[in-house]
């Protein structure tokens, strides 16, 4: 089911129709994403607004309309994706590091009103991936020498990489987690 994210009420009703259509959701991801880059006193508001909207907005919406839902069945399992980047900005990119940090604190307040319901929320704060939305950053000479030279093993992740951690906090073996 195709729909926006950022439309509170479009969440509710793609929610409804995929249960209506599909049973009931026991996993829930939030990885929608986007960013506009600039020097935060240059960013246009509507920048500032389309990365909240995209990054943090949407997990609260999504996760409310899923949660409500599992709430009355007392289970199941939410996964955010948050970022590095919420503890470690970038210049120029600090709308999207406010906004995955702001996803780093709702996936805890979330944890700490939806465990008593049996529903077990985390998040996965990945280092770089190469995705569409950071194709023009690994690209960049300099910007991959950056990414290289810190990171332990050398490399970019590749996304294959990034599944399993989704899938072990999806699953019962991470009932308590």
């Amino acid at each position: 089911h195709a729909f926006d994210v950022t439309d509170q009420d479009a969440v509710r009703a793609a929610v409804d129709a995929i249960e209506a259509g599909l049973g009931p959701l026991d996993i829930l991801v939030n990885n929608a994403g986007i960013s506009r880059r600039g020097p935060l006193h240059e960013l246009p508001r509507a920048d500032w607004d389309a990365v909240m909207r995209g990054n943090l907005d949407s997990v609260f919406f999504v996760g409310q309309a899923v949660a409500q839902k599992m709430v009355a069945r007392r289970r199941g399992r939410i996964v955010n994706i948050a970022s590095i980047t919420a503890e470690l900005p970038r210049p120029t990119n600090g709308a999207y590091s406010t906004s995955k940090a702001a996803v780093k604190m709702l996936t805890r307040a979330m944890a700490i009103d939806l465990a008593p319901h049996g529903i077990a929320v985390n998040a996965i704060a990945p280092g770089y991936f190469k995705t569409e939305l950071t194709g023009a950053l690994a690209n960049d000479e300099a910007f991959d020498r950056w990414i290289t030279g810190r990171t332990p093993m050398r490399r970019w992740g590749e996304l294959p990489e990034l599944a399993p951690a989704a899938v072990f906090l999806a699953s019962d073996a991470a009932r308590f987690v």
